[in-house]
């Protein structure tokens, strides 16, 4: 037999004994979305593992198929890992098919190093937008040339990526369709500093410099006359502790602290305003008809489908914030035909993953 036809039998062999699907999940925006697929697959009983690491962790934490990578949330976007170590996860967790998310170049490196080893590979962009002056978009725009399959939530993403498969957004479709479950009544009386009929702005947090200088615009924002009769509260992002929002929050303004129990997408359930600066989860508001506001600096530039559509508005200052706060949105078009995002997204992604 020749070296050739040896190697390949040692591989067929190795990927008949592999896991069948592998996700290699980190990020917030990645995991959530795909969250539901992974039920999809597990109430279907396929045979499935998760690596996690950083805020993926946090968010699977509990579930008998979730297995730790030695990440914690410090991990830096452009940070790989070692030969050796890329080795031992390869050799302890083989896979038939792989699925990554696309916010860290250490996706990307697994994805090259598993096709090479016979992989399927697949990266689900996360984000409805392909460029943006976040870090995220430089590093997801790699990491889907990297990948064999891209797996995108909109039409838009096909030109910049000829191999892209247009799916959807488990996130935001899922949003749209639980959000008005939600018992806000319930919800408020788990908020002592809320009033049972008091309108509520909902300030979502992010993390870096640009999201810092947001906050400062939206200091400016929570003084302003029109928003007094708010009660205003703040939702800090999940891969940070808070710590900033405690150190400059507005006087008048509260942080939904872990001890109030309250999740992100309850705070919005309770929301009249949504504020954020370039949050996806203001899109997921947007697409389940909250009236949200993104807040932009001057200096900065940001736009997303929800944006470009009217569905949500932008403030580069307060004064522009109390005119969009007057406005009305201007578009009262289904969402998802407008950014051209399919729904069923869920059943999509797994008819992808399971088929042979």
């Amino acid at each position: 037999m020749s070296l050739k036809k040896i190697v390949f039998f040692l591989l067929f062999a190795s990927l008949s004994y592999a896991q069948e699907i592998l996700f290699i999940l980190q990020d917030a925006g990645e995991t959530q979305a795909l969250l539901p697929v992974l039920e999809k697959l597990e109430q279907e009983n396929k045979k499935f593992t998760v690596l996690a690491a950083g805020v993926a962790q946090d968010l699977l934490q509990g579930k008998l198929w979730m297995e730790k990578l030695p990440i914690d949330k410090s991990w830096q976007r452009s940070a790989t890992f070692s030969e050796a170590t890329l080795k031992q996860i390869i050799q302890a967790h083989p896979a038939k098919k792989v699925v990554s998310g696309v916010a860290f170049e250490l996706h990307g490196q697994l994805l090259q190093a598993y096709a090479q080893q016979g992989s399927t590979t697949f990266a689900f962009w996360d984000n409805i937008n392909y460029e943006g002056s976040d870090p995220y978009f430089a590093t997801a725009q790699k990491v889907a040339h990297v990948a064999q399959n891209v797996l995108t939530p909109r039409a838009a993403f096909e030109k910049h990526l000829p191999h892209a498969t247009v799916v959807g957004q488990p996130s935001i479709e899922l949003w749209a369709k639980t959000l008005h479950q939600i018992d806000v009544k319930a919800v408020k009386a788990r908020l002592p500093f809320l009033k049972s009929d008091q309108p509520v702005l909902l300030f979502i947090g992010g993390y870096g410099k640009e999201y810092e200088e947001a906050f400062d615009l939206f200091l400016k924002v929570a003084e302003l006359p029109e928003l007094q009769k708010y009660a205003q509260a703040i939702a800090f992002h999940p891969k940070m502790g808070g710590n900033f929002e405690r150190e400059h929050l507005p006087a008048k303004a509260y942080l939904l602290e872990p001890k109030y129990g309250v999740s992100t997408q309850e705070a919005i359930a309770l929301a009249d305003i949504v504020v954020c600066h370039q949050s996806s989860v203001g899109v997921q508001a947007a697409a389940a008809g909250k009236r949200v506001i993104y807040l932009v600096p001057s200096h900065q530039t940001y736009t997303n489908p929800a944006i470009e559509q009217k569905i949500a508005q932008t403030a580069t200052s307060a004064n522009e914030f109390c005119q969009a706060l007057q406005a009305q949105s201007k578009s009262n078009d289904d969402p998802f035909v407008a950014w051209g995002m399919p729904q069923n997204s869920v059943e999509r992604i797994y008819n992808l993953l399971v088929q042979e």
